[in-house]
């Protein structure tokens, strides 16, 4: 009975084993406080510019790239990219690739929380500027299909003067005819 019993054991304990894998993934290392704190302000800032007028906004935005400095990813870059997303996709807004270009430079971009954050707000900006000039496109078709509409009624009622003229000849055509 012993020797079931420690038999048993012992296929459980092995197919245990076996059910694990081999090399469990390494934890997630905690981002370091300023990695922390350079998101946590990004996001903050996003937060607290919302319902701001543009021209505030715009304040904000030239701050925030004035104090960030080159060549390195740092938390204006990112609370600058934030602030990107509020305003309108126009001429009037810096490069909104290069904002965020130190923090997504291939060969000096590791894997922290704030590169995650820059291509996640890099993305985000990408798809506002597509979305700006889709809405571009869209308010020009627009337009052509009112002209269109309008050049229509034009030929329509230049098609119902023709076919006046013409009842009227071919109306006076039989009053010759018949006399």
């Amino acid at each position: 009975m012993k020797r079931k019993i420690s038999v048993t054991l012992a296929a459980l304990a092995l197919a245990g084993c076996q059910a694990l894998p081999e090399h469990a993934p390494p934890p997630e290392p905690e981002p370091e406080p300023a990695q922390r704190s350079a998101v946590e302000g990004a996001l903050g800032a996003y937060r607290r510019s919302a319902g701001l007028p543009e021209d505030e906004l715009r304040r904000r935005l030239e701050r925030a790239l004035s104090a960030g400095r080159p060549d390195v990813c740092d938390a204006e870059d990112l609370r600058a990219a934030a602030l990107l997303l509020r305003l309108p996709a126009d001429d009037s807004v810096p490069e909104r690739e290069a904002v965020l270009g130190d923090c997504l430079e291939t060969g000096t971009a590791a894997e922290t929380p704030a590169v995650d954050l820059a291509a996640l707000l890099e993305r985000a900006l990408v798809l506002q500027a597509g979305h700006r000039n889709a809405q571009d496109e869209l308010a020009g078709l627009r337009q052509e299909a009112r002209q269109l509409r309008e050049d229509n009624e034009r030929l329509g009622e230049k098609l119902d003067g023709l076919k006046a003229i013409e009842e009227n000849l071919q109306e006076r055509e039989r009053l010759r005819n018949g006399s």
